[in-house]
């Protein structure tokens, strides 16, 4: 009769049909996704030789191409903060290692899937004890050498040179205060052809780009103390660097 009920058949064939229906718009989300997933890395490759095309090499004492770590160290001081630097690293490394491996071992291993059940205490005086004695030799362990660090890098006694660097907004500026140049001050900006690259949208490949400017700062060479290994050394010479803001923080280093 065309006007019954439907039977199993025609039932199990609607039911059929929108699994398959389900199916098919499933896979097509899943290949959209994968669309756009291969777009976006295709995206970062050819952003990626793009900049490969534009190689550029390292300069002089840095920074490097491609360069994650600090400078390499010209000073007694600067080879203390890359030590305290890698020291502090890898503490904070074995720390992070550590706690998430614990606790993610432990979620794995007493998930509710293999018939673990939750305990019922809710506090543990030794526990306590441990998580507050632990971090605090720790940080003892970690501030000893940093202050040993700090107060030598503070030390800038019998210095030969002094010159006091100011930043200024997309600028520095230079006085010489003692030892030689004294009285000497100037401000250093952006080389012109530089900003001219910058503003044009498509800069040049250059091994210094936004790094070389009109005044750079200078010191002597050719005198050295090696009994003032506690002071930062430009060029041989035990320079005290005073840095002043007038705008915003600017980042000086001399190693």
């Amino acid at each position: 009769m065309s006007g019954g009920k439907r039977g199993p058949a025609s039932v199990a064939k609607g039911e059929s049909s929108t699994v398959s229906w389900k199916l098919v718009r499933t896979m097509k989300n899943f290949s959209n996704q994968l669309a756009s997933l291969l777009s976006r890395a295709g995206i970062f490759v050819g952003a990626w030789m793009a900049t490969a095309a534009y190689a550029v090499n390292d300069l002089p004492g840095g920074p490097a191409v491609n360069q994650l770590n600090l400078h390499p160290a010209a000073t007694k001081i600067a080879e203390e903060q890359q030590w305290l630097h890698w020291f502090m690293l890898i503490i904070c490394t074995v720390i992070f290692v550590a706690v998430f491996g614990v606790m993610f071992y432990s979620i794995f291993k007493h998930r509710k899937s293999l018939g673990h059940k939750p305990a019922t205490f809710h506090e543990s005086v030794k526990v306590e004890i441990a998580w507050t004695v632990v971090p605090f030799i720790i940080v003892i362990l970690m501030a000893l050498p940093a202050t040993k660090a700090v107060v030598a890098s503070k030390d800038t006694s019998n210095a030969d040179l002094t010159i006091k660097a100011t930043g200024y907004q997309w600028k520095w500026g230079y006085d010489y205060i003692k030892g030689e140049g004294e009285g000497i001050g100037f401000i250093s900006s952006l080389d012109e052809k530089q900003r001219a690259m910058s503003d044009s949208g498509k800069p040049e490949p250059t091994d210094d780009y936004l790094l070389k400017v009109d005044n750079p700062m200078v010191v002597p060479v050719g005198k050295k103390n090696p009994h003032h290994h506690h002071l930062q050394r430009c060029d041989s010479l035990v320079c005290r660097q005073l840095v002043w803001y007038q705008a915003r923080c600017h980042p000086w280093f001399c190693a």
